[in-house]
Order: C-alpha cells, then structure tokens, then sequence
C-alpha cells in the first residue's frame, strides 16, 4: 500500500493535514515520507526540509 492510497478518502486526509497536531507518515526502514505544516511549523522547517532531516 502507497501513502498516497491512506490519505485518498478525505477525511483522513483532512485529519492529517489540518488538524492542529503535528504528524508524520514513516515508513518501517525509517523514511519519513510524509508531514503536516503542523508538525513542521513546531520544528522550523519547510515541508521539503523536513523531509530530507531522515
């Protein structure tokens, strides 16, 4: 299953995306694949930085 299949029904896409809390999708080998602005406005960083931070 792709990450983009979890996030295709629009309540959980929502849920993740605009919700006040910050959270990330990671993969098992460790991959942060995806982040909500939430999580990376408390860390500092862009969506694409806190993507590459692995």
């Amino acid at each position: 299953m792709d990450i983009s299949d979890l996030l295709s029904h629009p309540v959980a896409h929502h849920a993740f995306h605009y919700t006040l809390v910050g959270k990330a999708l990671v993969r098992f080998g460790g991959e942060v694949a995806m982040v909500n602005r939430s999580l990376c406005n408390m860390l500092g960083y862009t969506r694409t930085a806190a993507n590459e931070n692995t």
